[in-house]
């Protein structure tokens, strides 16, 4: 438990630090990014929604006021992703709306940022919104073509990802027989 707290303190002075140079330096994709990934880190490492959200908030709205296109997709699918994970499927999927035809036909623009598609990883939310919002015959469409895309390539994680995206699907939808199926 003291590891984790001197890891988070040291994430905390990292973001304070990063977010000095970049207002110093006028650089707006560094604030942007630093605004998303720190609010990531809050949600996915902390659990804490309340403190993600204004990060993940303030770094979308910046990156769509000039940030360069895969500072705008990794803010848009970090915004995203903070909201679903919090349980605001509306919200979450309308920022994910916003921000899926900033990729077009690319799996890879922006991977730079985030170390995977973020093509993929926006359609993984935007999945998880449309599902918990009850649309579950859009949701199981778009699994299927993640699932498609995510097979073809050899990337253990995005197959993982993709089969565990179906299983939840199939699982909501009462097929337990294809839940299970994707789970193994």
């Amino acid at each position: 438990v003291s590891g984790s707290g001197k890891s988070s303190l040291a994430f905390d002075t990292l973001f304070a630090e990063g977010t000095a140079f970049s207002e110093r330096s006028g650089d707006l994709d560094a604030r942007v990014r630093l605004l998303a990934a720190y609010g990531g880190h809050r949600m996915l490492a902390r659990c804490d929604f309340e403190t993600a959200r204004p990060h993940v908030d303030e770094a979308s709205t910046l990156a769509e006021g000039g940030g360069d296109l895969a500072t705008r997709i990794m803010a848009g699918l970090l915004r995203g992703q903070v909201l679903a994970w919090g349980g605001l499927f509306p919200e979450a999927l309308a920022s994910i709306e916003r921000t899926v035809p900033l990729c077009g036909n690319d799996w890879d623009v922006g991977s730079e940022l985030i170390g995977y598609s973020p093509r993929f990883a926006i359609g993984f939310y935007h999945v998880v919104s449309l599902v918990y919002l009850g649309r579950s015959t859009a949701a199981g469409a778009l699994a299927d073509g993640l699932l498609g895309w995510a097979l073809a390539t050899d990337d253990r994680f995005l197959h993982s990802s993709a089969l565990s995206l179906a299983a939840l699907v199939a699982c909501l939808a009462g097929n337990e027989g294809m839940a299970l199926g994707h789970a193994r």
